[in-house]
Protein backbone atom coordinates (compact mmCIF):
# COMPACT_ATOMS: atom_id res chain seq x y z
CA UNK A 1 0.00 0.00 0.00
CA UNK A 2 0.93 3.54 -0.61
CA UNK A 3 1.50 5.36 2.66
CA UNK A 4 -1.48 7.80 3.09
CA UNK A 5 -0.93 11.54 3.66
CA UNK A 6 -2.95 12.15 6.70
CA UNK A 7 -2.89 16.19 6.25
CA UNK A 8 -3.06 16.87 2.51
CA UNK A 9 -5.99 17.71 0.66
CA UNK A 10 -7.10 14.45 -0.34
CA UNK A 11 -8.92 14.73 2.41
CA UNK A 12 -10.70 17.78 0.91
CA UNK A 13 -12.57 15.29 -1.57
CA UNK A 14 -14.38 12.74 0.77
CA UNK A 15 -17.65 13.88 -0.63
CA UNK A 16 -19.21 14.85 2.83
CA UNK A 17 -18.88 15.31 6.83
CA UNK A 18 -19.71 11.65 6.99
CA UNK A 19 -17.56 10.64 4.47
CA UNK A 20 -14.25 12.77 5.91
CA UNK A 21 -15.11 10.82 9.33
CA UNK A 22 -15.12 7.67 7.79
CA UNK A 23 -11.88 8.41 5.81
CA UNK A 24 -10.44 9.32 8.78
CA UNK A 25 -11.28 6.55 10.79
CA UNK A 26 -9.19 4.41 7.92
CA UNK A 27 -6.85 6.11 7.91
CA UNK A 28 -6.26 6.26 11.59
CA UNK A 29 -6.27 2.60 11.90
CA UNK A 30 -3.74 2.26 8.55
CA UNK A 31 -1.62 4.60 10.66
CA UNK A 32 -1.82 2.38 13.87
CA UNK A 33 -0.77 -0.73 11.69
CA UNK A 34 2.20 1.45 10.87
CA UNK A 35 3.29 2.52 14.23
CA UNK A 36 2.22 -1.39 15.68
CA UNK A 37 4.28 -2.86 13.20
CA UNK A 38 1.65 -4.51 11.29
CA UNK A 39 1.11 -4.94 7.49
CA UNK A 40 -1.77 -2.75 6.85
CA UNK A 41 -3.07 -4.56 3.85
CA UNK A 42 -2.87 -7.89 5.61
CA UNK A 43 -4.50 -6.47 8.65
CA UNK A 44 -7.61 -5.14 6.59
CA UNK A 45 -7.89 -7.99 4.85
CA UNK A 46 -8.03 -10.21 7.48
CA UNK A 47 -10.16 -7.84 9.89
CA UNK A 48 -13.27 -7.13 6.22
CA UNK A 49 -13.35 -11.06 6.17
CA UNK A 50 -13.89 -11.76 9.87
CA UNK A 51 -16.52 -8.55 9.38
CA UNK A 52 -17.73 -10.54 6.57
CA UNK A 53 -18.45 -13.90 8.17
CA UNK A 54 -19.98 -11.88 11.06
CA UNK A 55 -17.71 -11.57 13.78
CA UNK A 56 -18.89 -11.17 16.87
CA UNK A 57 -19.77 -7.68 17.74
CA UNK A 58 -18.68 -8.20 21.87
CA UNK A 59 -15.12 -9.56 20.36
CA UNK A 60 -14.92 -6.57 17.94
CA UNK A 61 -11.32 -4.94 20.34
CA UNK A 62 -9.72 -8.43 18.98
CA UNK A 63 -9.64 -6.76 15.58
CA UNK A 64 -7.92 -4.17 16.26
CA UNK A 65 -4.55 -3.21 14.69
CA UNK A 66 -2.54 -3.70 17.98
CA UNK A 67 -4.24 -7.33 18.49
CA UNK A 68 -3.09 -8.52 15.03
CA UNK A 69 -0.56 -11.65 15.08
CA UNK A 70 2.75 -9.90 15.36
CA UNK A 71 1.92 -6.56 16.54
CA UNK A 72 4.66 -4.31 18.07
CA UNK A 73 2.89 -3.88 21.39
CA UNK A 74 4.42 -4.13 24.26
CA UNK A 75 7.27 -5.86 22.75
CA UNK A 76 10.52 -4.38 20.73
CA UNK A 77 11.33 -0.74 21.00
CA UNK A 78 11.22 0.85 17.23
CA UNK A 79 14.18 1.60 15.60
CA UNK A 80 13.14 5.28 15.68
CA UNK A 81 12.00 5.22 19.52
CA UNK A 82 15.17 3.86 20.40
CA UNK A 83 17.35 6.06 18.58
CA UNK A 84 15.51 8.90 20.22
CA UNK A 85 15.52 8.13 23.79
CA UNK A 86 19.21 7.41 22.90
CA UNK A 87 19.41 10.97 21.85
CA UNK A 88 17.41 12.23 25.03
CA UNK A 89 19.50 10.01 27.40
CA UNK A 90 16.54 7.83 28.67
CA UNK A 91 15.62 4.66 28.66
CA UNK A 92 14.25 3.19 25.99
CA UNK A 93 10.26 2.92 25.61
CA UNK A 94 7.90 1.03 23.40
CA UNK A 95 4.79 3.23 21.33
CA UNK A 96 2.58 2.09 23.34
CA UNK A 97 3.85 2.84 26.37
CA UNK A 98 5.30 6.24 25.49
CA UNK A 99 1.49 6.81 24.28
CA UNK A 100 0.32 6.00 27.97
CA UNK A 101 2.81 7.58 29.70
CA UNK A 102 1.62 11.05 27.57
CA UNK A 103 -2.13 10.24 28.20
CA UNK A 104 -1.16 9.59 32.68
CA UNK A 105 0.81 12.54 32.62
CA UNK A 106 -1.79 14.77 31.08
CA UNK A 107 -4.25 13.63 33.59
CA UNK A 108 -1.40 14.05 36.40
CA UNK A 109 -0.68 17.52 35.75
CA UNK A 110 -4.46 18.26 35.48
CA UNK A 111 -5.12 18.56 31.85
CA UNK A 112 -9.28 18.37 31.39
CA UNK A 113 -10.26 15.07 30.69
CA UNK A 114 -12.30 16.24 27.28
CA UNK A 115 -9.14 17.30 25.75
CA UNK A 116 -6.87 14.21 26.99
CA UNK A 117 -9.56 12.02 25.57
CA UNK A 118 -9.33 13.93 22.41
CA UNK A 119 -5.36 13.68 21.99
CA UNK A 120 -6.35 9.85 22.71
CA UNK A 121 -8.61 9.69 20.05
CA UNK A 122 -10.72 8.21 23.11
CA UNK A 123 -14.89 8.03 22.02
CA UNK A 124 -15.33 9.78 25.84
CA UNK A 125 -13.96 11.04 28.06
CA UNK A 126 -15.34 8.45 30.68
CA UNK A 127 -13.40 5.76 28.44
CA UNK A 128 -10.39 7.95 29.56
CA UNK A 129 -11.06 8.06 32.82
CA UNK A 130 -12.18 4.35 33.15
CA UNK A 131 -9.11 3.54 31.46
CA UNK A 132 -6.54 5.55 33.66
CA UNK A 133 -8.14 5.83 37.17
CA UNK A 134 -4.98 4.64 38.44
CA UNK A 135 -3.57 7.35 37.04
CA UNK A 136 -4.35 9.73 40.30
CA UNK A 137 -4.18 7.44 43.40
CA UNK A 138 -4.10 11.03 44.88
CA UNK A 139 -7.17 12.51 43.15
CA UNK A 140 -9.61 11.81 46.39
CA UNK A 141 -6.78 13.52 48.60
CA UNK A 142 -6.60 16.43 46.26
CA UNK A 143 -10.83 16.93 46.03
CA UNK A 144 -10.75 17.26 49.67
CA UNK A 145 -7.42 19.94 49.61
CA UNK A 146 -9.39 21.59 47.39
CA UNK A 147 -12.97 21.68 49.35
CA UNK A 148 -11.06 22.89 52.10
CA UNK A 149 -9.47 25.80 50.50
CA UNK A 150 -13.04 26.39 48.92
CA UNK A 151 -14.70 26.08 52.41
CA UNK A 152 -11.69 28.24 53.60
CA UNK A 153 -12.15 31.26 50.77
CA UNK A 154 -15.96 30.86 51.69
CA UNK A 155 -15.93 31.73 55.63
CA UNK A 156 -13.50 33.94 55.02
CA UNK A 157 -9.53 32.04 56.78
Amino acid sequence: MRPIALSRKNALFAGSDEGAQNWAAIASLIETCKLNAVNPHAWLSDTLTKLVNRWPASRIDELMPWAFPGANVNGDVTPLTAALARRANIPPITIHGLRHTHITDLLRAGVHPKVVSERAGHATPAFTLQRYAHASPDMQRDAADQVQRLVGKLVGR
